[in-house]
């Protein structure tokens, strides 16, 4: 899926055309397999939605875990990344315990309001129970339940 042409700027698509986005939806679902949410070893994993420079098509690129509970993003001043315009990061927050926060953190919130280039126009912080979307405003909005957009069966993500 790719944002519509509107003469020679491009509308950058949706939170929710992201979401229904097979290709997109399939990267935060591994990395959401792969944080070992509720697990003793949970790490942070995360990465950026970007648009190929050629076609427009959106893809997942995932940047390196780094600990538990952060992942590190590079600065983009120019809102690339690889070369690629970026469209949006995501980040999962696979720690579950009592003492872990699911909902986005105030650093996630500022990171979109600080870094617009950066984190793109869509933050997507993906919890065990809800995937919640950051907009450069620091405006949070829940998107629906993280096993019924990511396509999980079951609950054996806990």
């Amino acid at each position: 899926m790719s944002g519509l042409l509107s003469g020679a700027m491009i509308v950058p698509p949706t939170a929710n055309e992201l979401l229904a986005d097979a290709a997109l939806v399939g990267g935060m679902r591994q990395a959401f397999v792969e944080s070992n949410v509720g697990e003793a070893n949970a790490i942070e994993q995360g990465g950026f939605i970007v648009s190929d420079p050629l076609d427009g098509t959106l893809v997942v690129i995932r940047l390196p875990a780094a600990a538990c509970d952060s992942l590190s993003y590079p600065i983009c001043a120019d809102g690339t990344y690889e070369g690629r315009e970026i469209v949006g990061s995501f980040h999962t927050h696979p720690n579950t315990g009592p003492e872990w926060q699911q909902d986005p953190s105030p650093q996630d919130i500022r990171l979109s309001q600080d870094y617009p280039e950066t984190m793109g126009p869509h933050q997507f912080v993906i919890a065990r129970d809800v995937i919640y979307h950051i907009d450069n405003n620091g405006v949070v909005t829940g998107m629906g339940g993280t096993p019924q957009l990511l396509g999980i069966d079951g609950d054996d993500s806990t």
